[in-house]
């Protein structure tokens, strides 16, 4: 699934395709936010953390995105459900008492400018001369209840759609650099 990483060093890129636990483990090591973006739509975690298994990941998981502006955008079939961010929602509301330390957020992918703007939340504000750890807490003190707004970006969502399936049409025609 998704794993949007902050706070790492300028230079510092994570190894692609590791597995979810593995990728954890090395934003941590190398002191990163970790946030389980859009958890329960395209690509998220949502269904591997809520495993009984694998919810021991929400130890490292600093925050759970409970609104997507794009996870609006839903459809009542396929790996774009229509109420992936009820179910983000519903999940944190039932594991925010046994992890306290994980945070909720409402944010959009930002990958249109149709999206900038649309979803957010209100944090603490973050000590410059500490950026990094003021950051991770103040993200881990938001919950439901912070001001936040949960805007849906439907041209945003139809947007990155269009461009993933264009990426992809790409891709197997052996055209993927000319889209990069």
């Amino acid at each position: 699934g998704h794993l949007l990483v902050l706070g790492l060093d300028y230079d510092k890129n994570l190894k692609r395709d590791a597995s979810l636990e593995d990728t954890i483990k090395e934003a941590k090591d190398n002191n990163g936010i970790t946030i389980a973006d859009h958890p329960f739509y395209f690509e998220g975690m949502g269904n591997y953390l809520k495993e009984r298994d694998n919810l021991h990941l929400l130890e490292n998981i600093d925050a759970i995105e409970i609104f997507n502006g794009e996870a609006a955008f839903g459809l009542p079939f396929g790996p774009l459900p229509n109420d992936a961010n009820k179910k983000a929602f519903e999940f944190y509301k039932m594991i925010e008492d046994i992890y306290p330390d994980v945070g909720a957020l409402a944010s959009s992918d930002g990958h249109s400018m149709y999206e900038l703007g649309s979803s957010w939340t209100t944090i603490f504000e973050a000590d410059i001369t500490n950026f990094v750890p003021s950051l991770k807490q103040s993200i881990k003190e938001t919950n439901l209840y912070n001001y936040r707004k949960d805007k849906c970006s439907y041209f945003g969502a139809v947007d990155h759609i269009a461009k993933l399936l264009l990426f992809k049409a790409a891709r197997k025609l052996g055209l993927e650099q000319k889209f990069e």
